[in-house]
């Protein structure tokens, strides 16, 4: 420490502090300086005359510290599917200050200073070390992560339906995940149709009527998703609606009375056949060609549709009346009354022993 100069009374003597608090001590010898961080001197001259100039200041700093390692390393950790950008946020340091921070690649790769975010493309794991370095030559400690890249989708997974064809029963299906050599699977998924996604746990059961199709992916951890696989189920538990007969005359006909079928609608495994009886009590058969009828009186016809899988429809039911025999003629015919241009005659009614009297032609003349 130098003095100040006094060309008057001359100097008496030169004082210093530690700190704008501290006390003002004479200097006799160098001052030595040992607590870490920045420390401010303040020193004045006195004259003989008691006079005090202006205060003079400095600071020592004094670094024995490393800084810490880097506290952030943004954008990694977890497994992607894209390019990853890694930025290295330097550690702290409360003495001299962070000159540089530096990263390698792998435990055995070559120190380089860091100036603007890394990008990674590589498939793979990627181990980074860190450090920073302060401004007098400390080095920091060594921060480390992974950057963790999978841009390849997982094999595709497969499904197992225990019926591939029209069932009447509920359909159980299982999946086997697909396989994935860098991240690894994350899951396997299921939809619906046009469903949401629905974690696959453990064998599903399809009971809904219809045809549904079930669509199945594997995800890895990056999120890669594997190509997607699809199997259908068709269950059919409905029956179809009835069935319409047709009968050439629906009226009393007096010859023969054919009627052909024609199939109900059926909306799942499709139609098998229809069959036909006549009369509650007749037996069911096949039907292949127009039926013709020619028995005297009401006949019943029942007729069902059958599907696939083997539901049968409600039956529906058609009357066919055939009469082919005349009735008898009308009995006890007299002439009521005669007049000059009215006759008026009456008779006994005639009877069917099949269907009715529908009504009588009175003929002049010869019939």
């Amino acid at each position: 420490m130098t003095s100040g100069i006094d060309k008057e009374s001359s100097v008496s003597g030169t004082q210093y502090k530690d700190g704008a608090g501290g006390i003002w001590t004479d200097y006799t010898i160098p001052i030595v300086i040992t607590a870490e961080g920045e420390t401010w001197v303040y020193a004045r001259t006195v004259d003989r005359a008691g006079n005090i100039s202006t205060e003079s200041s400095t600071s020592a700093r004094i670094d024995r510290t490393a800084p810490g390692e880097p506290t952030s390393l943004t954008g990694v950790g977890k497994w992607s599917h894209k390019n990853v950008a890694l930025t290295i946020n330097p550690g702290d340091d409360i003495g001299s200050g962070i000159l540089k921070s530096q990263y390698k690649l792998g435990v055995n790769g070559s120190w380089t200073d860091y100036t603007v975010p890394l990008t990674f493309t590589v498939e793979g794991e990627t181990q980074i070390y860190a450090r920073s370095v302060e401004r007098i030559g400390h080095v920091g400690g060594i921060g480390t992560t992974m950057v963790k890249i999978d841009k390849t989708a997982p094999t595709k997974p497969t499904i197992q339906v225990s019926h591939k064809q029209w069932t009447t029963s509920n359909v159980l299906f299982t999946v086997i995940s697909g396989k994935d050599l860098l991240s690894g699977v994350s899951r396997t998924e299921y939809k619906l149709d046009a469903g949401d996604w629905i974690p696959y746990l453990n064998s599903v059961t399809i009971s809904k009527d219809g045809v549904t199709n079930i669509i199945v992916r594997t995800v890895d951890r990056a999120g890669n998703p594997s190509t997607e696989i699809s199997e259908v189920t068709q269950i059919d538990r409905t029956a179809p609606y009835p069935p319409s007969i047709v009968p050439s005359a629906r009226e009393w006909y007096n010859g023969k009375v054919t009627f052909y079928i024609t199939a109900g609608t059926e909306t799942g495994s499709d139609v098998a056949k229809n069959q036909y009886k006549i009369g509650a009590q007749g037996a069911w058969y096949d039907y292949t060609l127009t039926v013709p009828i020619i028995n005297e009186g009401q006949t019943p016809i029942f007729a069902r549709t059958l599907d696939k899988l083997g539901n049968v429809s409600r039956e529906s039911t058609e009357i066919i009346k055939i009469d082919k025999t005349a009735p008898t003629p009308p009995i006890r015919m007299s002439i009521a009354d005669k007049a000059a241009n009215r006759v008026t005659i009456s008779w006994g009614a005639a009877t069917d022993r099949v269907s009715f009297v529908k009504g009588y032609d009175i003929y002049r003349g010869t019939f």
